[in-house]
This record gives structure tokens, C-alpha cells and sequence, in this order.
């Protein structure tokens, strides 16, 4: 869902967004425009909607689809690991940021 539809039905939801500018493999490769934003129902912390925006997000983007298919949670996501440095461990400080555990906020 995104953040308007979120508003519209009326949820109880939280956002956090993550900028590539901090994150080291968009630094290395010199391509720091872009985010992953991610709204978690604040109930149970369900991934609720994933917005990512910049270079190669599409590769990353089944993870978060895998998440939200199988109504997994944002405390789920904060412990998978990913890779350093990729713009895939953008998803594990967006969640550390929502469960209060983020490093790079």
C-alpha cells in the first residue's frame, strides 16, 4: 500500500525512510539518489508498503515483495542479513530504524 492509501483506510502505521547517500555500496559506486521506504502496520509491525527509488532497486525488490506475500514482520526483516556493501542492507537499517535498533537514521 502506499502512504496515502495507508491514511484513507484510516491504519495505524508507521514510516521510515532510508537514503542511499549513507549507504556504502551506492557510495562506493559513486550513485548515492535514492531510498527505501518502508510503512509497518504499528499493531504487529506487519510490511505493510516498500517504496525503493534508485539504481538497481529492482534487483532487490523481491525480498520485500517475499515479506509482504508472507505477512512478515519488520522485526523479522531487521534480523535477515544482507550483504556489505549493497544497497540490499538498506533494508535491514530501514528496519533496525523502526524497531529502534538503527544505526543510520
Amino acid at each position: 500500500m502506499t502512504e496515502i492509501e495507508l491514511k484513507k483506510k484510516g491504519i495505524d502505521y508507521k514510516i521510515e525512510k532510508y537514503s542511499f547517500s549513507v549507504n556504502g555500496k551506492a557510495l562506493a559506486d559513486d550513485d548515492t539518489e535514492g531510498f527505501t521506504k518502508i510503512m509497518i502496520d504499528n499493531k504487529y509491525g506487519e510490511i505493510l508498503g516498500v517504496v525503493k527509488v534508485g539504481a538497481h532497486v529492482t534487483e532487490i525488490i523481491c525480498q520485500t515483495s517475499a515479506y509482504m506475500f508472507l505477512e512478515g514482520t519488520v522485526d523479522e526483516l531487521a534480523k535477515m542479513i544482507q550483504p556489505h556493501p549493497s544497497i540490499s542492507e538498506g533494508l535491514l537499517e530501514v528496519a533496525n530504524n523502526l524497531i529502534g535498533k538503527g544505526i543510520h537514521p
